[in-house]
């Protein structure tokens, strides 16, 4: 065999070797597993804002807060923001809870015990606040939902919840139903609102006034290391400044 036949034989062998050695040891491109998110109705909009900054893959479940934190204990989430006071947890964001009714109800505004009066029952129509033609139809929440708890307690004051109010199983729901009804109301978080229904103003302040009455909290939980660092950058200056654009911080 000539020398350069064995030359070219030589030359194939570790061009072939050094193919295989090369995909064997090539990086993977493989893409790291989402974040985890369980969220809780009111606060879905701040979510939505983690993910429009487009740093993080995310896998998002949306339920009652209660619910959520069940989720978290359990394993399935890496991070849970919850409207309800959690220990251990993080307050990251403030929203008002507005007090919506259909556009055509021409009460604009409340006071705390007009609300706690509606929502106890005392007040079955809208003529007794000034409304003259349309029956009251409450809407609340479902027991384990964060704004409903929150409500009871700033609101309710250990008043019974009328046993006449529907029960509404998230926020969008109750947008929903007090848009199709003029004698309906309900609350949901303010950064929720849409041009379907009317917020109310509470003892004369609207809820984008600092001074309203009724703010909601939410509260970051990790439950993984991914969810520590995302918790770690909403309190800090970058994550401030994206949650600003809708909520107050604290």
């Amino acid at each position: 065999m000539s020398s350069l036949s064995t030359a070219w034989r030589w030359a194939f062998l570790a061009l072939s070797f050094l193919s295989l050695a090369t995909g064997c040891f090539a990086p993977t491109s493989e893409p790291s597993p989402p974040l985890r998110i369980g969220v809780c109705t009111s606060f879905r909009p701040l979510v939505d804002e983690i993910a429009k900054a487009g740093l993080w893959r995310i896998e998002v479940t949306e339920g009652p807060s209660r619910f959520v934190l069940r989720g978290l204990e359990a394993g399935e989430f890496d991070l849970a923001i919850v409207a309800l006071p959690v220990p251990g947890g993080t307050l990251v964001a403030k929203d008002s809870l507005a007090i919506v009714v259909h556009p055509s109800n021409r009460v604009d505004s409340l006071s705390m015990e007009e609300l706690r009066r509606i929502y106890a029952g005392y007040v079955w129509d809208w003529s007794l606040l000034g409304w003259e033609g349309e029956e009251v139809v409450i809407l609340s929440r479902e027991d384990g939902s964060g704004a409903r708890a929150f409500f009871e307690e700033e609101v309710m004051k250990g008043e019974r919840l009328s046993p006449a109010a529907i029960i509404a199983p998230s926020s969008q729901s109750v947008l929903d139903y007090v848009a199709s009804r003029p004698g309906a109301i309900g609350y949901v978080s303010a950064s929720l609102l849409n041009a379907k229904v009317k917020a109310l103003r509470l003892e004369g302040k609207g809820p984008s006034s600092p001074d309203y009455p009724l703010k909601l909290s939410a509260y970051g939980v990790a439950g993984s290391e991914a969810g520590r660092k995302l918790l770690e950058f909403l309190k800090g200056p970058a994550g401030r400044k994206l949650l600003m654009q809708r909520y107050c911080l604290p």
